[in-house]
């Protein structure tokens, strides 16, 4: 059963009952809040337990748990409660509604979403707060630093490459898939470039320049190394800014 995410209730409101399907205590919690009612927890929910009745929030940990006519269905809130994770449907659902406090209705920008659903996902604590972690989210929208495209390279700036605000494992990665294109282009396989998701205007940008092949080389196995590995972030990018000082 495909069900809308709890965070979706931000832009979608309660029903008179409602069923959460799922066990992740911090969105059962935030939509105690939301709607006032007490979560039940029940090892089955059938029309009886809501014909009649309005103010229920039950909770099951599997649909098939749920035992319902579909006039039923139709009448009662029915949402997931699945962890909160990179790519998952709670904190895309929740980062839209964060964009939209941050900059109105203006259309979000994917790249843009993509890097603040990877930055507010990696702090347990603000996942373990709804409110806490939209809040976390707008702020995180506001102090985006930009597109990749607009970043300094080491090529250009030694010192201004890793702008500050940004996550520096997102800003490895993208050098890293950076500098692999413009080594496939160098070798004229330019039919391997698609799968690193490189933007057009970037990779017409590294079509336009000539970078010294050894300092390119050390940086990809530097950065091929840091990806299997994960050693410090900072530790490595301070080691980029050796070879391209």
């Amino acid at each position: 059963m495909d069900l809308p995410p709890v965070t979706q209730v931000f832009t979608s409101s309660p029903k008179k009952n409602n069923i959460i399907v799922g066990d992740h205590e911090p969105q059962i919690r935030f939509f105690e809040q939301v709607s006032g009612c007490k979560a039940r927890h029940a090892d089955y929910v059938n029309d009886t337990m809501l014909l009649g009745k309005t103010g229920m929030l039950y909770v099951v940990s599997e649909d098939y748990k749920l035992e319902l006519s579909e006039e039923v269905k139709k009448k009662t809130g029915m949402w997931a409660a699945l962890p909160i994770i990179k790519g998952s449907a709670a904190i895309h659902a929740l980062a839209k509604h964060a964009h939209t406090l941050a900059f109105g209705t203006k259309k979000p920008d994917k790249e843009m979403l993509a890097r603040v659903e990877d930055l507010v996902t990696k702090d347990p604590d603000l996942i373990a707060d709804i409110r806490a972690l939209l809040w976390r989210t707008v702020e995180a929208f506001r102090d985006d630093k930009g597109k990749p495209d607009e970043w300094f390279e080491p090529w250009q700036s030694a010192t201004s490459w890793m702008p500050s605000g940004v996550d520096s494992s997102y800003r490895l990665r993208t050098l890293y898939r950076k500098l692999l294109a413009y080594s496939l282009m160098r070798a004229g396989r330019q039919d391997s470039i698609s799968h690193l998701k490189i933007s057009a205007s970037m990779l017409q940008k590294l079509k336009d320049v000539v970078l010294d092949h050894d300092k390119v080389y050390r940086t990809i196995e530097l950065l091929g190394k840091w990806s299997l590995h994960r050693s410090d972030d900072y530790c490595v990018a301070a080691q980029v800014t050796d070879i391209w000082w």
